[in-house]
């Protein structure tokens, strides 16, 4: 019976934290109590492609706009090329207002990486490592 009564009681406190999150919501009114310290780890990833000249030809348009990417020609002996982008991951972190949050961003592969988060106006570059 005590089991019962734990699982009935479940869903009544999923509904108290949607009914007080959409009030916190509404009314910008920030509890110290439900803050919390959050650390996330945010890691340069790098996606590549290729082929060979056979199969697909060189592109000879330009690359997107904004950096992050980048593109080998093919060389004399395999004939292949390969295109390379830069992305972090995650690309998005979600926190509540009032929450203490650290960001550890974590580039591997290429010697710089140039970023920006706009809503806080911060830019600035991670280095490899």
């Amino acid at each position: 019976m005590v089991q019962k009564g734990v699982l009935l009681q479940r869903p009544f406190c999923c509904a108290l934290a949607v009914l007080l999150a959409s009030l916190n919501g509404a009314t910008g009114w920030v509890s110290p109590a439900w803050a919390e310290k959050r650390f996330f780890t945010i890691l340069a990833v790098e996606p590549k492609g290729g082929t060979t000249v056979d199969k697909e030809p060189f592109p000879t348009g330009p690359l997107p706009l904004g950096g992050g990417y980048v593109i080998t020609q093919p060389d004399e002996k395999i004939r292949r090329w390969e295109v390379s982008a830069y992305i972090w991951q995650p690309s998005q972190v979600i926190v509540n207002e009032g929450d203490e949050v650290t960001l550890e961003f974590v580039g591997i592969n290429g010697a710089a990486h140039p970023t920006t988060i706009a809503a806080f106006g911060q830019t600035f570059t991670v280095r490899r490592g």
